[in-house]
């Protein structure tokens, strides 16, 4: 019932603040927990439909108490910081909101330091040993880290308004995936992430949006000559964004499932490797 309920969700709200949409979060997800080392595999397996839905949570239950507020948590638009390639922007985040004040921030976002709380939540669930909190830390945390994995993610531009791309970001994140769902469900090999503890969160967040904001151009080009092959959202546009992103966007998805698997071991480390 509640995968349903946060299916229906997640349909009523507006396409262009929605992340990876629910069928490339669920893959992720999904990939990820079979990255894990087999004594957190196990319980994550064991859990492994309500951890999904944890995962779409932070695009339903939270975006529809919380507002503008959730959404934040879900990018950083890094031309409101700095110009590329966005090196000089703080990791800590009270010597980002030193250099650039609270307003600039807020339309910035906080995707990397909004990671690294539920991070630490993460560690205090386990820590305790608490299913229900691990679960909701888990999901939550996968989705962030996700997001960031996106392109989209980094940009004012996540929609491709300003560039004559409008609607891309539903286009590239939900519907070209879903249209290609096999593709995309498969993201190769998932060998065990190395046991070993987390460090510098927000900044590892920050680098992956550094990473997509180079990506964004090649992406809107493509997006060009698909909507001169089709309409956009039509099967003849959808087949020819995929010729020319789809291995990119599996990529991304296949980064995005290896380093959600990462964090959740690095808390599982750190909060002293319980039995769950």
């Amino acid at each position: 019932m509640r995968a349903v309920t946060a299916a229906v969700i997640l349909l009523l709200l507006p396409t262009p603040v929605l992340a990876w949409g629910l069928a490339a979060h669920a893959m992720i997800t999904r990939d990820a927990v079979e990255r894990t080392p087999p004594a957190l595999r196990d319980f994550l397996r064991a859990s492994r439909s309500l951890l999904v839905d944890r995962t779409l949570e932070p695009d339903t239950v939270l975006r529809e108490r919380l507002g503008p507020r959730e959404a934040g948590r879900h990018y950083l638009n890094l031309e409101v910081l700095s110009t590329p390639p966005f090196t000089d922007i703080p990791a800590d985040e009270r010597a980002a909101r030193a250099r650039y004040g609270p307003s600039r921030m807020r339309r910035a976002g906080c995707a990397p330091w909004a990671t690294e709380q539920v991070y630490r939540g993460l560690v205090a669930a386990m820590r305790e040993r608490n299913r229900a909190r691990i679960l909701e830390q888990a999901g939550h945390l996968a989705h962030y880290v996700q997001d960031a994995h996106s392109p989209l993610h980094s940009t004012v531009n996540y929609d491709g308004r300003r560039t004559g791309n409008d609607g891309i970001h539903a286009l590239y994140e939900s519907k070209m995936i879903q249209r290609r769902a096999k593709f995309f469900r498969d993201l190769g090999p998932d060998p065990p992430v190395p046991e070993q503890r987390q460090t510098q969160i927000a900044a590892r967040i920050l680098n992956y949006l550094r990473e997509g904001h180079r990506a964004l151009r090649t992406l809107f080009d493509a997006d060009r000559k698909a909507r001169d092959i089709g309409k956009p959202g039509s099967a003849a546009y959808l087949d020819a964004l995929f010729r020319q992103q789809g291995s990119a966007a599996r990529d991304q998805m296949r980064d995005a499932a290896r380093e959600t698997a990462a964090f959740w071991t690095g808390a599982w480390i750190e909060a002293g490797r319980p039995r769950l």
